[in-house]
C-alpha cells in the first residue's frame, strides 16, 4: 500500500469523528485511483457552487485527491447524511461524484466544463 500524503484547504473539524472520516474517505479514494495526495477542500456542507452563484445540493465532503507525478487529479465530492455517515450507491447514482482534473504548465490544476471552459482550482 502506497503512502498518501494528507492536506487539509480548511478548517480542520474541531468533532474528532469527522475528521477521522473525512481524512479516511479521501485517502483511500486516492489510494483506489493510484494517486499520491488527498486533500480535504471542506468538511459536510450543503451547498456547490454553479457559475457564480451557490446553490444548495445534498450534504456532502469537498476534495481533490493528485497526483502529483504525473500531474493528473480528481475534484470529488462523497454524499453523507444529516449524522455525517457515507450514503450507499444507488443505481441512477453514485455517491461519490469525480471530475478530471488538467495540470496546464501556466495555471496549475483546471477543471474543464462540458462547454470547454476552465477553471483553475487553486491546489
Amino acid at each position: 500500500m502506497s503512502a498518501v500524503t494528507l492536506l487539509w484547504k480548511c478548517k480542520i473539524p474541531g468533532n474528532a469523528n469527522m475528521k477521522k472520516a473525512c481524512e479516511s474517505l479521501l485517502t483511500q479514494l486516492a489510494r483506489e485511483h493510484g494517486m499520491d495526495t488527498a486533500i480535504v477542500r471542506k468538511e459536510p456542507h450543503n451547498t456547490t457552487r454553479v457559475g457564480r452563484q451557490y446553490v444548495n445540493t445534498e450534504r456532502h465532503i469537498t476534495g481533490y485527491i493528485i497526483n502529483n507525478k504525473a500531474q493528473t487529479g480528481y475534484a470529488v465530492h462523497i454524499y453523507v447524511d444529516n449524522k455525517d455517515r457515507v450514503l450507499l450507491d444507488q443505481k441512477d447514482k453514485p455517491n461519490t461524484e469525480m471530475w478530471e482534473l488538467k495540470h496546464k504548465q501556466d495555471k496549475g490544476f483546471v477543471l474543464i466544463g462540458e462547454d470547454g471552459t476552465e477553471t483553475v482550482h487553486d491546489i
